[in-house]
């Protein structure tokens, strides 16, 4: 735990953040993780958070869960994360070292002796991510006895009992979340060309109420989030020319984008077209699959009059709140499920469930409303497109 309060002082007194990374170990092969980690201790890492593997395909999202599987694949055991943890902890004596895990690996052996062993290897903490704080007491009884310090996340949403009971048991360092940290941006086609005053015209043409972020006062005009995260999409079909395209091909997506074409290639009745809709449609996803990100994607694409206003399914008998007409939508992912079908209820909703669940956010209020409505009349809510993926 000392090692945690030597490099504070050091970044406080030299005004410098903290350079954290996270390695899966045995990621792709024990051998290769540990050159990786001394790549990062010599490009100048401060502390290092080690995963041990770990089996449950959604626990971490698909990026750390391929890296899971990657190191399962070279035969990587507990046992030899505990070797590799000491190689570690002998080639860098000074350098604070934590593991980012699952009460299983702890349970296996028995919860003293797994923090024993931690404290044999030199590691300096350990996050138990699927322990609420309220449960956490045998875990950090065990962690302090071995001179291990117990770190817990403190969510947005914690209330001054949650708040305390961190302060209170936590060490070495607390996961203090004052947002969700999940990077995202809306990328508008024509954005840019419409302040220019050159979106004024039928083709191509800007729809300023497709643009639901400018109408919020912290997305104004002149603030950083607005700079963040309302960009402009570009125009056509180039990565030339399509800037949510060439950030794709670059591999600079944010974690979740959206993206909404220009008006003569969206698809909307009216001013576009069906065959250049469904070209800038396919020439978009070409590009994703092309991008270093694909095999992290899962692409949503929706519509609302899919090439006119009528649906081959009848609506059903609805008032002026719904239910309205189907609203077709396709799932793009190396993670989709094939020759499946899915029998799950979904909505315009299950795009921000999947993207909550994936990410580990909290439920919205408004998807909380509407469970309860469901529940209250004994159905089960909207699926969030998990049951059409799969992850392993």
């Amino acid at each position: 735990m000392e090692r945690y309060q030597q490099l504070f002082k050091r970044l406080q007194a030299n005004k410098e953040g903290a350079f954290v990374p996270f390695v899966t170990l045995g990621d792709p092969t024990p051998a290769l993780s540990l050159q990786i980690i001394d790549t990062l201790v010599e490009a100048g890492a401060d502390a290092l958070e080690l995963g041990i593997p770990f089996s449950d395909p959604l626990a971490d999202g698909p990026t750390i869960q391929n890296a899971t599987l990657r190191a399962f694949a070279a035969g990587t055991t507990p046992a030899h994360c505990f070797e590799m943890l000491a190689t570690i902890r002998q080639k860098y004596p000074d350098l604070p070292i934590g593991l980012l895990m699952y009460a299983n690996l702890v349970f296996t052996n028995g919860v003293d002796a797994f923090y024993a062993r931690c404290e044999q290897a030199g590691v300096d903490s350990v996050l138990v991510a699927d322990v609420p704080v309220e449960e956490s007491g045998p875990f950090r009884q065990a962690a302090m006895r071995h001179n291990v310090a117990p770190i817990f996340i403190c969510p947005p949403n914690a209330d001054d009992d949650l708040l305390r009971a961190i302060a209170s048991w936590g060490r070495g360092y607390i996961y203090l979340l004052s947002r969700a940290g999940v990077s995202w941006a809306w990328y508008g086609g024509a954005w840019q060309a419409a302040i220019d005053g050159r979106g004024a015209g039928q083709r191509p043409n800007f729809q300023h109420h497709h643009q639901p972020f400018n109408y919020f006062k912290q997305f104004a005009p002149g603030t950083e989030a607005r700079e963040e995260h309302l960009r402009d999409g570009g125009l056509g079909d180039s990565p030339i020319s399509n800037k949510f395209i060439a950030d794709a091909v670059a591999g600079k997506l944010p974690a979740v984008s959206f993206y909404k074409p220009q008006g003569n290639l969206n698809l909307h009745a009216g001013y576009s077209d069906i065959e250049s809709g469904d070209a800038h449609v396919a020439n978009v996803i070409e590009h994703l699959k092309k991008s270093p990100q694909w095999q992290d994607m899962v692409v949503v694409i929706t519509f609302d009059e899919n090439g006119g206003w009528w649906d081959h399914v009848a609506p059903p008998q609805g008032d002026r709140w719904g239910p309205g007409s189907r609203i077709p939508a396709i799932v793009v992912s190396p993670h989709a499920k094939k020759g499946a079908v899915d029998h799950n209820y979904y909505d315009t909703t299950s795009i921000l469930r999947l993207i909550t669940r994936l990410h580990g956010l909290p439920l919205l209020e408004g998807l909380a409303a509407r469970d309860a409505a469901f529940a209250s009349r004994g159905a089960r809510g909207p699926g969030d497109l998990t049951a059409a993926l799969s992850f392993r």
